[in-house]
């Protein structure tokens, strides 16, 4: 099987496995990827990036809040974000087998944890390689936007060794929150998010999900600001 064979059936091995975008990278795109979290920095081999996406679905009921000021659907928004990033996982692993299996090194980045909880970011930036490869935009909140399903996505990626053809598209235009009156912003509880040059403050959004709204060993997420994106709605 050679590398193009190869391409064409990881995405088709993705597809039916339930993702909903796709893109392939090769390494040499990511230049302005941070060094010590670049593909090439956890696998010298590295050629290329498999970066994949599912959507998250609407929650209505994080519009409302309760008396003490936390989203009322944050329970049902967290066990589908796991849930998400499960599947992700479980789909990644058999693929990167699959590409192993084909001779070329590979190894799958997970969708979740364990990441480091200090500075809050995970081994390479999957936000990054998809923009990169014109899967989204980065919005205001700083989160990643899709044209079809906005903010609500989870992402993963696999590092190959295998010289895949590029899969990669034009970059969506779709965040403009001076239209949607910065609609993250006002939604958010926390009072992380500004309609400023610099709007997240990333310690106080976390604080809101561990600290204020989690209650067990489970870091509840809160969700707000991705429900109140108007961005792939309707």
């Amino acid at each position: 099987m050679n590398s193009n064979e190869l391409a064409i059936r990881v995405e088709e091995m993705m597809r039916e496995g339930g993702i909903d975008e796709f893109a392939i990278v090769p390494v040499d795109h990511l230049s302005g990827a941070e060094p010590g979290f670049r593909p090439q920095d956890l696998m010298p081999s590295a050629r290329s990036v498999i970066i994949y996406a599912i959507r998250l679905f609407e929650f209505p009921r994080l519009e409302i809040l309760n008396a003490e000021g936390k989203p009322m659907g944050m329970t049902e928004y967290t066990a589908n974000f796991f849930i998400a990033a499960n599947l992700l996982d479980q789909l990644a692993y058999r693929t990167a087998k699959f590409i192993d299996d084909a001779g070329f090194s590979t190894f799958p980045i997970q969708a979740g944890p364990p990441y480091d909880g200090r500075k809050l970011r995970g081994l390479i930036s999957h936000k990054y390689v998809a923009e990169v490869a014109g899967l989204t935009q980065r919005g205001h909140s700083q989160v990643t936007i899709s044209e079809r399903f906005g903010p609500r996505i989870r992402l993963g990626s696999i590092i190959t060794g295998a010289p895949l053809a590029a899969k990669m598209r034009t970059a969506p235009d779709v965040c403009h929150p001076d239209q949607c009156g910065f609609a993250c912003a006002k939604a958010c509880p926390a009072g992380a998010l500004s309609e400023g040059p610099q709007p997240l403050d990333l310690n106080a959004c976390d604080r809101f999900n561990e600290i204020l709204i989690s209650t067990g060993p489970l870091k509840i997420r809160c969700g707000r600001c991705l429900q109140a994106c108007p961005v792939g709605k309707g």
